[in-house]
């Protein structure tokens, strides 16, 4: 479905928080809504939703530990006493603080892709404009939201495989067919733009004084790494702009300088 276009265009759309500071919490709807005639019985369902809950309150806990701590959670006990689980009960839904930091980033990264697609779905057909686009917001959420940025760094979600991987390899894969991107290999060009992120989340969270002129740069060095060449490269920049506008956080001078 295409976005509403008035008298002035697309109007710019600034990112809205992806993580904030609640609880990673998600229900499945087919628990909330399943019924014993639908399969199982009352029992097996309380289970079920008791276990999510459960998992919901681990990655809660190991999410407000990444917001307050410099380090992050590295001590299990740390864990398990603001998620009032036991250790058992830990490790009955992951091996280890790694696994548990790979679930929130995988829950962090679904929520942030979906609210990419629900907002510009369908805003253009040009592949050069969609992966511009997708990763200006992505790197104006890292700095309108900085708690959220700490969060992607320490479960380093980019790295990781999962729903990221998945989701820009088919965009590449569709890019590529259509003759928009013009690459040799596309795990090449994946883990290209994996590093690129890994690395311009830790700059902005480090901070510096021009921002928006960095996400500019990393938006033309992905489509340059992409193949696509010059008017094409100038097109997804101005396009991006345009949609998602340039506004930087009122206090961005004072946080962003070095």
């Amino acid at each position: 479905m295409r976005h509403a276009v008035g008298p002035g265009g697309l109007a710019p759309r600034r990112p809205k928080p992806v993580a904030g500071r609640s609880a990673v919490l998600v229900v499945p709807a087919s628990l909330l809504h399943a019924s014993p005639g639908a399969g199982g019985d009352h029992r097996s369902l309380n289970a079920a939703l008791r276990r999510t809950q459960t998992r919901g309150r681990i990655l809660a806990a190991v999410q407000a530990i990444c917001q307050s701590s410099r380090r992050g959670p590295h001590a299990l006990e740390d864990v398990t006493a603001l998620g009032r689980v036991s250790r058992s009960t830990f490790y009955n839904h992951f091996d280890s603080i790694d696994d548990a930091l790979a679930a929130l980033g995988e829950e962090l990264t679904q929520r942030h892709l979906e609210q990419i697609t629900e907002r510009h779905e369908g805003v253009s057909s040009a592949s050069w404009n969609i992966q511009a686009m997708g990763l200006r917001a992505t790197l104006m959420q890292a700095v309108h939201e900085p708690g959220w940025t700490r969060l992607m760094v320490r479960t380093a979600a980019w790295t990781r495989a999962g729903s990221f991987s998945t989701t820009l390899l088919r965009l590449m894969a569709e890019g590529r067919e259509r003759g928009d991107f013009r690459f040799a290999d596309e795990r090449v060009a994946l883990d290209q733009l994996k590093g690129l992120l890994t690395q311009s989340f830790a700059s902005l969270h480090e901070g510096m004084t021009d921002p928006l002129r960095y996400i500019d740069g990393a938006v033309q060095a992905v489509l340059q790494g992409l193949g696509c060449g010059p008017a094409e490269c100038t097109e997804g920049l101005r396009f991006s702009r345009r949609i998602l506008g340039t506004e930087m956080p009122p206090d961005a001078a004072r946080r962003f300088r070095r």
